[in-house]
């Protein structure tokens, strides 16, 4: 039975998803459904419906995480989505928009440890303002040539949300919203295993 669901823009954001929470909750990532989307417009767009079937289906969170993109900020992202989902995002604790300022690759550079573990000779330190660094023009200057589902898997298996969020504001963010509800799943798993 699924109980949490993150509603993803592409493939290398399910593998990066899907490696960080097999790392850091093992016993709940089969009860965590990972939906991706190839389109950030049909994913807005099936914001309501997902929302519902969520919810007929007894999950206890549904999380969108979006890059966002050419967006001028986060409220122009928000305001994409329709007042049903903007409403219990703001009032309900079930639905939760997360928005990567940036993109995802911007968290990935909101830690140093992570980055310069991916990048063995990297010696790498979090900029000042990360969340106004363009984060693929650093990547590149990292490693040159990069496949952008093997940065992702990388990043799924070193990167630390909290250390992260401590640089990023809108990592910070998500991770405080999506961190109790993944971890009271852990927890009433391990106790129904002992």
């Amino acid at each position: 039975m699924r109980e949490i669901a993150l509603v993803v823009e592409g493939p290398s954001d399910d593998d990066f998803w899907r490696r960080l929470l097999a790392r850091l909750y093992g016993a709940s990532e089969h009860r965590v459904e990972i939906v991706v989307t190839r389109d950030r417009g049909r994913l807005i767009a099936r914001s309501s419906d997902l929302v519902a079937s969520h919810r007929d289906d007894g999950y206890r969170a549904t999380f969108f995480l979006l890059d966002i993109d050419r967006d001028a900020c986060v409220r122009r992202v928000l305001d994409r989505f329709p007042e049903d989902v903007r409403r219990s995002a703001k009032e309900d604790d079930d639905v939760f928009i997360c928005v990567a300022v940036r993109g995802l690759e911007s968290w990935y550079l909101a830690d140093a440890n992570a980055v310069n573990t991916v990048f063995e000779d990297a010696e790498y330190s979090v900029p000042a303002d990360v969340e106004g660094a363009n984060p693929k023009s650093e990547l590149r200057r990292l490693r040159p040539k990069y496949d952008k589902r093997w940065l992702a898997r990388r990043f799924g298996n070193e990167f630390d949300p909290a250390a992260g969020g401590r640089h990023s504001p809108s990592l910070g963010r998500a991770w405080r919203l999506m961190s109790p509800k993944l971890q009271a799943l852990e927890d009433e798993i391990l106790g129904e295993q002992t």
